[in-house]
C-alpha cells in the first residue's frame, strides 16, 4: 500500500507511543494481520487503529510482507537500531514518501524570516490529502501555532530532511503531476454535488424530479445547484453552492460566490460535504443559510484568508 492509500483512508494514526507499540509486536516475530488485531485488544488503553499503523508502517517499508504476504515481519534495517533511531527513520521515511508520491510539494513550505522558520502553508494542501497535515503533526514534524492567523512550522528538528526532500522534488516536479492534482480536486468536487443532488431529491421529494445541477453549464453562476425550500414552491429559491471539506471544514470561496451570496442573502446557501463521510449511513452535510452574513462578515467564527488580488491601474 502507497502511503498517498493510507492518507486518504486513515485520518489518524496515533502517538509516536501508540505508532512504537503496535511496531513492538513485531519485533519478536511475524504475526498475521488478524493475530495483530487481536493481541491489540488485550493490551489497555488502547484508543488508535493498528490497521492504520500497520498500513502506514508497510507504505513507508519499516514492515514488509512474507511471500504469502498472510504475515508481517520487520524490515532487517530496524532490528538493531534504538527506538530513538526507529522512531528517527519512521519519520524521515514518511517525509520522503510524501514528497515522491505528490502528497506534498516544495511549494507548501515558505521561510518565514520574522520567525527565522519554514512554515508549512496548510491552505495549498488539496482536499484528498488533508489527512497528510494531521499525520505530520502526530509525527510531529509540522507545529500548529495560534495566532490572529492559525499557521503551521516545521520543527525545527525536521528542517533538515524537509530542505532536503524539497530541493530533490523541485527537480522532478512535471506539468503532468499539477495537472493530475487539479484532476483529482475536481473529482472531489463533482462527488460532493452528486451527494446533495441526492440529498436535495430526497428533502424535498415532491419537486425531486426539478432540483437541477448547473454547474456544468453556468459556471458564472455563483451556485452550483438551484432547489427549493418546500416541497410545494413553484419557483426556485433555494441555491446551493457546494464545497468539499475536511473535518476542519476549510474551503475557498470565489468572488462571484460572495457576491452571489451577497444578492441573494437567505436564499443562498452553502452545503459542507466532508466526502469521507458520504458513504456513512444518515451522514448530512454542514447546511449554512445567508452564508455572506453568517460567514463573510461573521469574523468572529470565522477567519478569511486572501489568497489572491487582482490589481490593475485605473487609467489605462
Amino acid at each position: 500500500m502507497a502511503i498517498s492509500d493510507v492518507v486518504k483512508k486513515y485520518r489518524s494514526l496515533g502517538t509516536e507511543s501508540d505508532v512504537m507499540k503496535v511496531l513492538g509486536l513485531f519485533k519478536s516475530g511475524c504475526p498475521s494481520r488478524t493475530d495483530i488485531m487481536k493481541i491489540s485488544e488485550m493490551i489497555p488503553g488502547v484508543n488508535f487503529s493498528p490497521e492504520a499503523i500497520m498500513d502506514f508502517l508497510l507504505s513507508i517499508g519499516i514492515l514488509i510482507n512474507d511471500e504469502d504476504e498472510c504475515k508481517y515481519e520487520v524490515s532487517a534495517q530496524i532490528l538493531e537500531l534504538s527506538d530513538d533511531k526507529i522512531w528517527e527513520l519512521i519519520v524521515n521515511s514518511t517525509i520522503e514518501k510524501m514528497f515522491e508520491e505528490n502528497i506534498i510539494f516544495s511549494s507548501y513550505f515558505e521561510y518565514e524570516s520574522s520567525e527565522k522558520r519554514i512554515r508549512f502553508l496548510n491552505e495549498k494542501l488539496p482536499l484528498t490529502y488533508h489527512s497528510a497535515r494531521d499525520f505530520l503533526i502526530e509525527l510531529k514534524v509540522i507545529e500548529r501555532v495560534n495566532e490572529e492567523v492559525i499557521k503551521f512550522f516545521v520543527s525545527l528538528f525536521h528542517e533538515g530532511i524537509i530542505e532536503k526532500c524539497s530541493k530533490h522534488h523541485t527537480m522532478k516536479m512535471s506539468l503532468d503531476e499539477l495537472r493530475r492534482r487539479l484532476e483529482d480536486d475536481a473529482a472531489l468536487g463533482e462527488k460532493a454535488e452528486e451527494f446533495v443532488i441526492s440529498f436535495e431529491k430526497k428533502r424535498i421529494m415532491k419537486q425531486s424530479e426539478n432540483v437541477r445541477q448547473i454547474s456544468h453549464i453556468d459556471v458564472s453562476a455563483g451556485y452550483d445547484i438551484a432547489s427549493f425550500e418546500g416541497e410545494y414552491d413553484l419557483e426556485y429559491n433555494r441555491f446551493i453552492e457546494v464545497k468539499a471539506v475536511s473535518k476542519h471544514r476549510e474551503f475557498f470561496w470565489s468572488k462571484n460566490e460572495i457576491d452571489t451570496a451577497r444578492l441573494k442573502a437567505g436564499k443562498y446557501y452553502l452545503y459542507l460535504v466532508d466526502v469521507n463521510q458520504t458513504n456513512t449511513p444518515n451522514y448530512e452535510p454542514v447546511i449554512i443559510s445567508d452564508p455572506y452574513k453568517k460567514i463573510f462578515l461573521n469574523e468572529e467564527e470565522w477567519t478569511h484568508q486572501l489568497e489572491k488580488c487582482r490589481v490593475f491601474p485605473k487609467n489605462i
